[in-house]
C-alpha cells in the first residue's frame, strides 16, 4: 500500500487554516453524514431533525471534521449542519417569545457550532503549523546529517589516501636506504649484488641487467660481474655487446641514455630494451652498461628517465670505489677488515715457503677455514664469523704459522703451516674448529657452517 503524499510545507505564519475552498473529501463526507443523519431520522424517527435533542447528531460532524481538517471544512460542516436542520424545519414561535427570543433560539445551536469549528480548527491548524515547523527542522536535521556524512566520507577518503601516500613515502624512503647500504661496499661483486635493489627501489623495474665492460665489448659474463633480473627461461636477451653494435657505440661510444620512447633511441634499443644509458666513473670513464628490458607504462616518465641516469651514475661511483678498494688492497700486505694477512701476500708467501721447504726438506701444509653459511647470512653475522676466526688463528697458533684472508669466494680463510705435516696439520684443524664454535656458541656455529680441508704442499721432498 503506499504511503500518503506528505503535506505541503508552508511557512507557520500562512493563514491555511482559512483556504477555501475546503478539502473536496471533507465535503464529502460531510454530505454523507447528514444524508445518513436526515434518512436516520425520517425513517425511525418523527422526521424533525432531532431540533429538540440537546445534543444533537452534527455536533459530532462538526467536532470531527474540525480536528481532522481545520477551520474551513469545520466552518463548511456547521453551515451544512444548519441548512440542513433549519431549512424547512424551523419550530413555531411560542406565545410567550417575542421575535428576537425566537431567532436567537434557532441561531444558538449554529452559533455554537461555529464557535466550536472555529475553536477546534484553530487547535488543529495550530497542530499543523507546528508539525510543520518540526518537518522542516526534521529536513534540516536530515540535511545537516547528510552533508556531514558526505563531508566525513570524504575527510576518510582523503585520511586513507594520505596515509598510504605517507606510508608509501616511508616505504620508498626505507627501500632507498636499504639499497643504499646494499650497494655501497667495498668489493666490487658486493657492490653488483646491491644493484638490484637499488634499481627496484627507485626505477620499479621488471626486467633489468648491469653489462660490464670487457676489452672491446660488454659482457654478462657471471653473477661477480653481472646482474640480470626477471628474465624468464624463454626470453633471454643478448648478454653480450660487441663494438660494432649500434648500442655499444650509443653508450660507450658516444656515453648516451637511450629511451625507446623516443624514434632515434628506440631504432638503437630496438626489442632489447626500454631504458640504457652508461655506467660512468666520477672521472668519466666508461664501467658498463644498465639496461632496462621491462617497465610499467605509466612507470616510463620524465622522473624515471632522470632517476636512471641517477642510478647509472651511483652504480658507476661506487663501483669504481670498490674496484680503487680493491687494487688497493690487492697490494697490502694485511687486511684490517679481518686482522691477518692478505690474499695477495699469501700467493707470495706458498711460493717462498714451497721452494723452501723443498730445499731444507721440511712439509709444508695449508689449511683452508670456509664458512659455507655467509653467503645467506646478515652483514652484521659475516663481520662476525670472519673476526671470530682472525682472533681464534692469532690466538692459537704458533709463531712460525702464517693466517691469510683467502678470498676466493669472500669468506675463506688460509693458514700456512711450515714444518708441519698433514697428520699434525689435522690437529691442528680440529683445535681451530673447536676454538671457532667455542667462541661463536652452538646456534650461530651451526648457521656459519665451518668446515677446514687440510692441504699438503711439501712433503719432507728433496732438492
Amino acid at each position: 500500500m503506499a504511503s500518503p503524499a506528505p503535506e505541503p510545507l508552508t511557512a507557520p505564519g500562512d493563514r491555511q487554516a482559512w483556504r477555501w475552498p475546503a478539502n473536496p473529501r471533507a465535503l464529502l463526507e460531510i454530505l454523507l453524514f447528514v444524508a445518513v443523519t436526515l434518512a436516520i431520522d425520517h425513517f425511525f424517527f418523527d422526521g424533525h431533525r432531532f431540533r429538540t435533542v440537546t445534543l444533537h447528531p452534527f455536533w459530532l460532524m462538526v467536532l470531527l471534521v474540525s480536528v481532522q481538517y481545520g477551520v474551513a471544512e469545520g466552518l463548511a460542516a456547521a453551515l451544512a449542519g444548519t441548512a440542513a436542520l433549519w431549512i424547512g424545519n424551523l419550530p413555531p414561535a411560542r406565545l410567550d417569545q417575542d421575535l428576537y427570543g425566537y431567532w436567537l433560539g434557532v441561531a444558538a445551536m449554529p452559533a455554537a457550532w461555529l464557535a466550536a469549528a472555529v475553536l477546534f480548527g484553530e487547535l488543529r491548524a495550530r497542530d499543523r503549523r507546528r508539525i510543520i515547523v518540526l518537518s522542516r527542522a526534521l529536513a534540516d536535521g536530515e540535511r545537516q546529517n547528510e552533508t556531514l556524512s558526505r563531508a566525513y566520507d570524504e575527510i576518510s577518503a582523503a585520511k586513507r589516501e594520505l596515509e598510504a601516500r605517507v606510508a608509501g613515502q616511508l616505504r620508498t624512503v626505507f627501500s632507498i636506504y636499504q639499497a643504499a647500504k646494499a650497494i655501497e661496499r667495498l668489493g666490487p661483486g658486493e657492490v653488483l649484488s646491491g644493484v638490484a635493489e637499488l634499481v627496484r627501489a627507485i626505477l620499479s623495474a621488471k626486467r633489468f641487467s648491469v653489462f660490464l665492460l670487457k676489452g672491446d665489448a660488454l659482457e654478462a659474463i657471471a653473477l661477480e660481474s653481472v646482474v640480470t633480473e626477471g628474465w624468464g627461461a624463454d626470453e633471454r636477451l643478448p648478454e653480450r655487446y660487441d663494438a660494432g653494435s649500434a648500442l655499444f657505440q650509443a653508450v660507450v661510444g658516444g656515453q648516451r641514455f637511450l629511451c625507446a620512447a623516443r624514434a632515434a633511441d628506440a631504432g638503437i634499443l630496438g626489442d632489447d630494451g626500454v631504458l640504457a644509458g652508461p655506467i660512468l666513473s666520477a672521472e668519466g670513464r666508461v664501467l658498463g652498461m644498465l639496461k632496462i628490458e621491462g617497465l610499467a607504462f605509466l612507470d616510463l616518465n620524465l622522473t624515471a628517465i632522470e632517476n636512471f641516469r641517477i642510478v647509472c651514475d651511483w652504480i658507476g661511483t661506487a663501483f669504481a670505489k670498490a674496484q680503487a678498494f680493491e687494487t688497493a688492497a690487492s697490494d697490502s700486505l694485511y687486511s684490517s677488515e679481518r686482522m691477518m694477512l692478505s690474499t695477495s701476500f699469501l700467493e707470495r708467501q706458498i711460493a717462498f715457503l714451497t721452494s723452501l721447504g723443498r730445499r731444507m726438506k721440511f712439509d709444508v701444509t695449508l689449511l683452508e677455514v670456509t664458512i659455507t653459511g655467509a653467503e645467506q647470512a646478515v652483514e652484521a653475522d659475516r663481520l662476525l664469523y670472519a673476526r671470530t676466526v682472525g682472533e681464534v688463528v692469532g690466538r692459537s697458533l704458533r709463531n712460525t704459522d702464517l693466517a691469510f684472508d683467502h678470498k676466493r669466494s669472500g669468506f675463506e680463510f688460509a693458514v700456512l703451516l711450515p714444518a708441519t705435516s698433514t697428520a699434525e696439520a689435522r690437529i691442528v684443524a680440529n683445535k681451530l674448529e673447536r676454538a671457532v664454535r667455542e667462541q661463536l656458541g652452538a646456534a650461530q656455529a651451526e648457521a656459519a657452517g665451518i668446515t677446514i680441508g687440510v692441504r699438503a704442499l711439501v712433503q719432507g721432498a728433496a732438492p
